[in-house]
């Protein structure tokens, strides 16, 4: 195996996400030392979305639920571009496929998206409107549902919930996340021992095989109760309560996210990361400027459901490649009266790298898919700056000074060398991003939309 065939060897095995932690920090420091590497693992990104981008053909249906897989997978490639060639050319000839029949049933809640789902039988997740009551188990994977009164809820691993109605579930086993708007004020979670009732909020709740159960709450307020305890405990951000069957009542216990940081993204509108993208932790301590990591793209997710009361100016609306960030002719504006939700990026390198150093700048890559379109991205300091106050989160800590990321820093370097990089895809909702950071931290802001 020559060193190209090597190399996208360990590419593939790297968006699959089956490279071991060595594998994986040695195939950053490879792509850190490589302007070329960097620019391969891009092109290779911006590829992999264009597949994406491609209606999918369905395969012969099974006895399972019917469902459609959501993330690239590249031992499925050759098939991939079989399939893109074949549906391109149909549309080229301007064919359609017939649309589904309408449900006869208004959905209580439709499974709009899974993750290396399995059912308990094995077979795979797909896509799925619910539109009675109904016990769904599932063996691994992530899965989320979207709930026709707004409820979001998102379940990882091995787990099973029972869609008692519009307005309770049963998690009978397994970790589940929740953002529950006004329109479902009152929405409930049950489990063998409590009650988890929605105030307006985000939290998470876990179910271990022993009945315990954990519940934190990330955002807002809810109550909680016990077949001993029918008053509600009020509980809010930060806050982390205990029950169990071996003891009555509830018992307060350390707020700890972990459980949940691989479902909450999902909840939250964030359908593919790739590459070395990491979302923070939700919950009360949301500190961006003074969050320092060396090899991820830190994702704090801000305000959501956010009615603009005045335009937002953003860098970059159209979908392309960006590198030369300074061209003020691509700024435009998300017009007020919009409803938007922000997500902000970070790399900010732990203390300072200087200019000598050997190991040099910061360079991480990664990649995002939202689950709505993408109206905008905030890229300069200034740009930056004016938004806080609308988009970013009231309770976040924003470090006045530099900010924003930087074009290519000297014109006469390749492309692939010494810039920062936004790729906006066709489809609105991907971003492919390499950054690179010494001195100063370089964030992005990221506005989606939340047009009802």
């Amino acid at each position: 195996m020559n060193a190209d065939e090597s190399f996208h060897l360990r590419l593939l095995k790297f968006q699959e996400g089956s490279l071991s932690p060595e594998e994986f920090e040695a195939f950053n420091a490879e792509l850190r030392e490589s302007p070329e590497l960097r620019d391969a693992f891009i092109e290779h990104n911006h590829f992999a979305q264009l597949l994406r981008e491609v209606p999918q053909i369905s395969e012969p249906a099974a006895p399972s639920p019917p469902v459609r897989g959501n993330f690239f997978s590249p031992t499925r490639l050759a098939v991939g571009l079989a399939a893109a060639v074949a549906v391109l050319l149909l549309a080229w000839q301007g064919m359609k496929s017939p649309d589904a029949p309408a449900s006869p049933n208004t959905p209580i809640a439709t499974l709009s998206h899974s993750a290396g789902a399995r059912w308990s039988d094995g077979s795979v997740v797909q896509n799925l409107e619910l539109t009675s009551p109904r016990l769904l188990e599932f063996e691994t994977g992530l899965v989320r549902l979207d709930f026709a009164n707004g409820a979001c809820l998102a379940l990882e691993g091995n787990s099973a919930l029972e869609i008692v109605d519009e307005m309770k579930v049963r998690l009978i086993r397994g970790v589940l996340t929740a953002e529950i708007p006004e329109t479902a004020h009152g929405f409930t979670v049950d489990t063998a021992s409590a009650s988890v009732i929605d105030y307006g909020t985000a939290f998470g709740v876990s179910v271990g095989q022993d009945g315990q159960t954990d519940v934190c709450v990330f955002e807002g307020e809810v109550g909680v109760t016990t077949d001993s305890q029918t008053d509600p405990l009020h509980l809010f951000e930060g806050d982390a309560v205990q029950a169990a069957p071996s003891f009555d009542g509830l018992r307060e216990v350390a707020f700890d996210t972990s459980l949940y940081e691989n479902a909450w993204p999902v909840t939250s509108g964030v359908l593919q990361t790739t590459g070395i993208l990491k979302f923070a932790a939700p919950g009360p301590d949301f500190v961006p400027g003074k969050f320092e990591d060396n090899d991820h793209i830190v994702v704090f997710r801000e305000q959501q459901h956010v009615t603009l009361e005045a335009p937002v100016l953003v860098d970059l609306a159209e979908p392309g490649e960006y590198w030369k960030l300074s061209a003020e002719e691509r700024r435009s504006h998300v017009a007020s009266g919009r409803e938007v939700g922000s997500f902000l990026f970070q790399l900010n390198p732990v203390g300072s790298i200087r200019p000598d150093d050997e190991i040099g700048p910061r360079t991480v890559m990664g990649q995002i898919t939202f689950d709505r379109p993408i109206l905008g991205v905030i890229t300069t300091t200034d740009t930056l700056e004016a938004s806080d106050e609308a988009l970013g989160d009231p309770r976040g800590h924003y470090l006045r000074g530099t900010r924003g990321i930087e074009a290519r820093r000297k014109l006469t370097k390749p492309p692939g060398e010494g810039k920062d990089l936004i790729i906006l895809a066709a489809d609105r909702r991907t971003l492919i991003l390499s950054l690179t950071a010494a001195t100063s931290l370089d964030q992005i802001r990221v506005l989606v939309d939340h047009t009802p």
